[in-house]
């Protein structure tokens, strides 16, 4: 029991690791995409973080799927990316929530608030891949 417990948790600790490596590969492009959009092309943050979700989130799940919860249910897939893109979205959103505030009101910088958020949010968001998308009971 005590074996089994250990076990799971090193797993655990294990895909952790994993996803946080994935999440800095997707980060960093979220970062480069938000800043060109934001700095050089000059677009409101808002609509800036936006564009800069979209293609991270193909990348994401790529990433995800392969190396992290490594589940080879073909079948499953259009579903879990659509729930994969589901739960992004809803992340997208608080996140614009919270770079407004970050922003607006409290007056930082546009690139450090979402270096920010995209760290806060990181085990949030391990946990709810984990759980509603990759590791749902219909995929085992």
């Amino acid at each position: 029991m005590i074996s089994q417990i250990r076990h799971r948790i090193a797993s655990n600790i294990d895909n952790f690791k994993k996803y946080c490596y994935v999440a800095s590969v997707s980060g960093t492009m979220i970062l480069i995409l938000f800043f060109i959009f934001v700095y050089l092309i000059k677009i409101h943050y808002l609509f800036s973080i936006i564009l800069a979700y979209i293609p991270s989130y193909t990348l994401g799940f790529i990433l995800d799927k392969k190396f992290i919860f490594n589940k080879k249910n073909k079948k499953a897939l259009h579903r879990q990316y659509a729930e994969f893109l589901i739960t992004n979205v809803s992340a997208m959103f608080l996140n614009m929530l919270f770079l407004f505030i970050l922003i607006d009101i409290f007056g930082w910088w546009k690139i450090v608030s979402e270096a920010v958020i995209i760290i806060v949010g990181l085990p949030l968001l391990f946990l709810v891949h984990k759980k509603l998308v990759f590791e749902h009971k219909e995929y085992k």
